[in-house]
């Protein structure tokens, strides 16, 4: 009898190896009794993963490219090993574009943006990281990232430019708008503000702080969203902090200067208006440099 269950035990462990969810070192050297009790406890282990496999399988990701192997989610842990173009099945996901997949070498993890959605990501989780960004979403990694596209900031010396600024405006991204009240600019008529309240509503907003009536009435008719006038800097600084700071870069011409080889002195004076804050942009551009 315990001949027959011996066998049936194997059977069992032969077709679990198939499906790929035991693995040949889990299985180790015990008497018969013992390897009855850890059969048990290891299908019904198995069963239950196999299930939650099932319900977590449905989601496939399409490489349209060469993509890296990585032995955990971060780009240090990066193989020489790649992945052809091709459909993958994702078995778990961190939510800023690194999944688990099943490969050859066992589970490692990919890098993709490539998921049928809008845009091509320049800039990752781990480069804002190293900035010193923290509260990081993969909606907001794709709203930067859509930003840099729409506005051809996609350039290693514009991207660096960029990020330095407004890591350096935003406190590296803590604050998508003004701190001041913004009642300075009142009646500030070569910012468009002629109305009562003007100054408050449209102080700076988004992370290169767009400021007055007039800047947000070009935003507000280059989105077709006329809420950014209705609102104002709240809505700015809740919907669009990478947009709106990517609208000015580009509205200003600041493509053109990078590409000219402007230094950090030069940015910050056409970003300022003077060098407050220089010896800190030179530090995140420095940094940037690194990455890019």
């Amino acid at each position: 009898m315990k001949n027959i269950a011996f066998k049936i035990f194997f059977l069992m462990i032969i077709i679990f190896f198939q499906w790929g969810l035991v693995s040949p070192h889990a299985i180790v050297s015990a008497n018969f009794d013992e390897k009855l009790e850890v059969s048990s406890n290891l299908l019904k282990n198995t069963y239950q993963s196999k299930l939650n496999l099932i319900s977590y399988n449905q989601k496939k990701i399409k490489l349209n490219k060469i993509t890296h192997l990585y032995d955990s989610p971060s780009f240090k842990s990066k193989r020489k090993e790649t992945l052809s173009p091709q459909t993958v099945t994702v078995i778990d996901e961190t939510g800023t574009g690194w999944y688990k997949i099943k490969t050859w070498l066992g589970e490692k993890w990919i890098y993709s943006h490539d998921d049928g959605k809008e845009g091509h990501f320049y800039v990752t989780e781990e480069h804002l990281r190293r900035l010193g960004w923290t509260n990081i979403t993969s909606n907001m990694l794709r709203d930067l990232n859509n930003c840099l596209e729409r506005f051809h900031i996609t350039t290693p010396q514009r991207i660096k430019h960029f990020l330095s600024q407004v890591s350096h405006e935003s406190g590296a991204g803590r604050f998508t708008k003004e701190l001041d009240t913004g009642d300075r600019y009142e009646g500030r008529r070569d910012l468009g503000n002629v109305y009562p309240g003007d100054g408050r509503k449209y102080k700076g907003g988004g992370y290169l702080q767009i400021t007055g009536r007039y800047n947000y009435q070009r935003f507000a008719n280059y989105m077709g969203d006329n809420e950014i006038m209705k609102q104002g800097v709240e809505y700015v600084a809740k919907t669009y902090p990478w947009t709106s700071a990517g609208f000015w870069w580009y509205s200003n011409n600041m493509n053109a200067l990078c590409d000219k080889g402007a230094s950090v002195e030069e940015v910050t004076k056409r970003v300022n208006g003077g060098f407050n804050g220089l010896s800190e942009r030179k530090k995140y551009y420095d940094l940037v440099s690194t990455m890019f």
